[in-house]
């Protein structure tokens, strides 16, 4: 409902993947063909080995006078350490972690001050509640209500009337489904002169159900909740929390609808007493990145789908953009289209990583090679973006992104083309004074090498972009 016009775009990727066949740019087929053919689970296979975006960010135990260095955990559940300005990998993937957000949903415990407490979420026609209790035990602490049905169609009538003119609140009031509460996150908020148990809340996201981002704070002492809808989330899922050493809280979010995910509301500090949000922007290029994980030790760190942040809570940010990257020793054959002949070789070095499927990956190279494409294609590929906004990798739901076809002359016969995904950027050209009109020449500097034993790592590059405000950019953090 909310993003049918997404899904509809893509609608129909798995038929056209299944029946594309990748020859070069004008050739002649060959017997690698089958190699071109792009495999039907290539969004999964990339989404899975590139989206490197953290989903958790750990900390270890401070060494006297250093640090604590945070561990950040991809969706797979595998952990990297910063050490130096490097990401390092884990022994072992984190079990705890993987695959979190395919968990069932349900209950979460979390120990607070020596005690066990259990945050159990639930939903009937009419309303959704959250209720805070200690295992074993039938007694209930508190419950809060998380929404109602008037609630829902309150705080998403303005967003569904974008894209349905004439809805009125009563007919979504009557129409819409109360959707289950998710748990995203408990954090234990101890100290000296607080004792409260934090929760990040989001909803299920089946056909016309609706929930609202919400986050809650369970008063330990007290036995009394307290909610926190800002408005800039109401359509969200809130996923993450920190609690930084003023107290700020500090939330991660996303949108998220019947399979398709989009960036929300970014990063938002909230003052608990007041209950009021204000938006931290890391700012150059991460500027509207997915927040995707947000830690605080000694500084607060914040992870995107495009990179890692980390600032002393109110001060300058230092950011550093993530990029899947494959390093190559020797040098390896390159061609234009997966499993054709090679058009030339990378020299040893570090490639970023833009695409893959089985057998090939897609990376950026410094050679190029020219061809002609659709301008309406042009048009679609420009306008997705998806080379940039890395959190797109995730949406496979419809079969991921739409392919095009680089033709080596306009209007090449396409039955004996396939079409291909791009994630780099295709650079136009002056077409020559003759050129036939709905025709666009383009420039792509990418390439396909063998996946064979290449192992696909994060790496931290240095970031674009001026410093959040203006001004210098700051000294960078010791561990970026």
């Amino acid at each position: 409902m909310l993003d049918s016009n997404f899904c509809a775009r893509y609608s129909g990727i798995l038929l056209l993947v299944l029946g594309s066949w990748m020859v070069l740019l004008g050739a002649p087929r060959s017997t690698s063909v089958l190699a071109q053919r792009q495999a039907a689970d290539a969004a999964e296979i990339s989404r899975d080995l590139l989206y490197v975006a953290p989903q958790h960010i750990l900390f270890a135990p401070a060494v006297a006078g250093g640090t604590r260095v945070p561990t950040f955990i991809s969706r797979t559940g595998q952990g990297y350490q910063l050490t130096g300005a490097e990401l390092r990998p884990m022994a072992e993937p984190n079990a705890t972690f993987r695959n979190e957000e395919l968990a069932p949903k349900g209950k979460r415990t979390i120990s607070a001050g020596g005690t066990e407490y259990t945050v159990t979420p639930h939903s009937d026609d009419d309303r959704a509640t959250l209720t805070l209790s200690k295992p074993g035990d039938a007694d209930e602490l508190v419950t809060t209500v998380l929404w109602t049905r008037e609630q829902l169609a309150s705080a998403w009538l303005a967003l569904l009337q974008s894209r349905r003119k004439t809805l009125t609140t009563s007919a979504l009031r009557a129409d819409l489904e109360v959707s289950d509460p998710v748990i995203y996150d408990v954090q234990y908020d101890g100290t000296a002169d607080r004792d409260g148990v934090w929760v990040a809340i989001g909803h299920s996201t089946g056909e016309s159900e609706l929930g609202i981002g919400t986050v809650v704070r369970f008063d330990l002492a007290g036995k009394r909740a307290k909610i926190y809808q800002p408005r800039e989330v109401s359509t969200c899922a809130v996923t993450q929390l920190a609690i930084s050493a003023d107290k700020s809280v500090w939330v991660a979010s996303r949108r998220q609808y019947e399979g398709v995910i989009r960036p929300c509301a970014g990063l938002l500090r909230l003052d608990p007493p007041s209950g009021q949000t204000q938006a931290a922007t890391p700012g150059g290029r991460l500027d509207g990145a997915m927040v995707t994980a947000v830690g605080f030790a000694d500084r607060l760190w914040v992870g995107t789908d495009a990179g890692i942040c980390s600032s002393a809570t109110g001060g300058s940010w230092d950011c550093k953009p993530i990029v899947p990257t494959v390093s190559v020793r020797s040098e390896t054959p390159v061609s234009n289209l997966p499993g054709e002949k090679p058009s030339g070789k990378l020299k040893p070095g570090d490639y970023e990583v833009r695409w893959a499927n089985n057998a090939f990956l897609e990376v950026l190279t410094k050679d190029s090679f020219d061809a002609w494409i659709a301008a309406d294609d042009f048009q679609e590929a420009s306008q997705r973006n998806f080379d940039v906004e890395p959190y797109k990798l995730l949406n496979t739901s419809g079969g991921g992104p739409a392919p095009i076809r680089l033709l080596a002359t306009p209007g090449a016969d396409a039955s004996a083309t396939g079409a291909l995904v791009y994630r780099a950027t295709l650079e136009r050209l002056a077409s020559p004074a003759a050129g036939p009109a709905g025709w666009i020449k383009v420039r792509a500097h990418t390439g396909w090498i063998e996946r064979k034993n290449l192992e696909v790592l994060p790496k931290l590059v240095p970031a674009e972009g001026p410093a959040v405000g203006g001004g210098q950019q700051p000294a960078p953090h010791p561990l970026l």
